[in-house]
């Protein structure tokens, strides 16, 4: 059986493929696994054209897995070119990846792009298919695509956690497929954010705060909540990116764990929110002219961060009051691996802990496409799910399906 811990020590390396499949594939599919001895080059009907090589540096064969329920898998390197981003090339590379599916109902890819900075993707292509009166029918031109992103500069925890729950179960294609699963990262976040939700404003229920602040207004604290919350998950999107903490007005070396350290630095105290977050919040991404020069509170210096002007950080009722919050709310050290049930409400991790836990992608996907990875349209979910009388008046989300249709 692999260790969850090994493996994300492993899938956190900076990419090597022998490294990768003795510490990862070996551990988590064991004797079904086959590795070769040297990397086999595609034939000449597999190899990428002429307009693909302009993407495609080469391509690999490096080893082979046989589930289960004898599915086939192939495993595959990809080495894109060295000045391609392959959130930028994806329908180029879905052209090519059609081939790669002629044997076999999958295929295991490794991207490695010289350009993104270290982070590698681990892809599962499935087939895609549909019932219809004659049976299954495969429809090879629209091939699924499940994506990890790995590397020194992701959590990779979800792929760990993942492929240590397959290791124990039945190595089948479905149990493969499902350890590739966006829709039960989406549900796992949610339901775990709702649950934080819930703490704070019984917090804020519990506290003077209730009457002196909000006039005993329930939907006062929930509205409050609901943004507080919402600010700070948007943030895990700018820091993914590298915007906040840079050495420069260049933003292109941000802290990409600003937050955490940011709630760190604060001291880690009941002051967090009103000594720390409403200057982020109001004087700083609020603040066109503070973005000009480095981010200071109390004289520690944080670096840039840039002006955010959609108006998510503009002042609104209550948010020139001065309110105090338990700290373990925002980082617990003692459970900061405990997922929030509601079992355990009261000894698990806090917001920071939990959106810690999982990989941000700040690229949302087309519908062949799908990063293991919480997006930006996890923020209109929440918008959808939480926010009173928005579908009252008529305030939807709009899924990716329809948005790429």
């Amino acid at each position: 059986m692999a260790n969850r811990n090994q493996l994300q020590t492993a899938l956190h390396k900076p990419y090597d493929r022998i490294l990768f499949a003795k510490e990862v594939l070996s551990p988590v599919f064991g004797s079904c696994f086959s590795l070769l001895q040297r990397p086999v080059p595609m034939n000449i009907g597999m190899q990428p054209n002429k307009t693909e090589q302009a993407i495609i540096d080469s391509v690999s064969i490096y080893g082979n897995i046989i589930l289960e329920d004898n599915t086939e898998i192939t495993c595959y390197e990809i080495l894109l070119q060295p000045t391609v981003r392959i959130e930028q090339s994806k329908v180029a590379i879905q052209r090519y990846v059609r081939k790669l599916l002629i044997v076999g109902q999958g295929a295991l890819v490794n991207f490695i792009s010289p350009a993104n900075n270290g982070v590698w993707r681990l892809t599962l292509i499935q087939k895609d298919s549909a019932i219809t009166d004659s049976g299954v029918l495969e429809k090879q031109n629209n091939p699924k695509r499940y994506t990890y992103l790995l590397g020194p500069n992701e959590t990779c925890k979800t792929a760990a956690e993942r492929f240590e729950t397959l290791s124990i179960n039945k190595l089948n294609f479905d149990n493969l497929v499902n350890a590739f699963s966006v829709e039960k990262l989406s549900k796992a976040f949610f339901d775990e954010y709702t649950l934080h939700y819930e703490n704070f404003i019984q917090h804020l229920n519990a506290t003077a705060f209730k009457k002196t602040v909000f006039q005993s207004d329930e939907k006062a604290i929930r509205d409050f909540t609901k943004k507080l919350l919402g600010r700070i998950v948007f943030l895990y999107f700018v820091q993914k990116k590298g915007w906040l903490g840079a050495s420069t007005k260049e933003y292109k070396d941000g802290d990409t764990n600003f937050m955490m350290n940011f709630f760190m630095k604060s001291g880690g105290n009941e002051s967090f929110y009103s000594g720390y977050l409403t200057e982020l919040f109001f004087n700083a991404l609020n603040n066109e002219e503070r973005s000009n020069s480095q981010f200071l509170i109390l004289n520690s210096q944080f670096g840039y961060v840039p002006f955010l002007n959609g108006g998510l950080f503009d002042k609104e009722e209550h948010d020139e009051n001065i309110l105090t919050f338990n700290p373990k709310l925002f980082h617990n050290p003692d459970n900061e691996d405990v997922i929030l049930t509601a079992k355990n409400k009261s000894n698990s991790r806090g917001f920071l802990d939990f959106l810690n836990s999982f990989n941000f992608t700040v690229h949302e996907d087309s519908p062949d496409e799908h990063t293991v990875a919480v997006d930006p349209e996890m923020l209109g979910h929440i918008f959808e799910n939480l926010l009173e009388d928005n579908k009252d008046k008529g305030a939807f989300y709009t899924p990716k399906e329809i948005v790429h249709y």
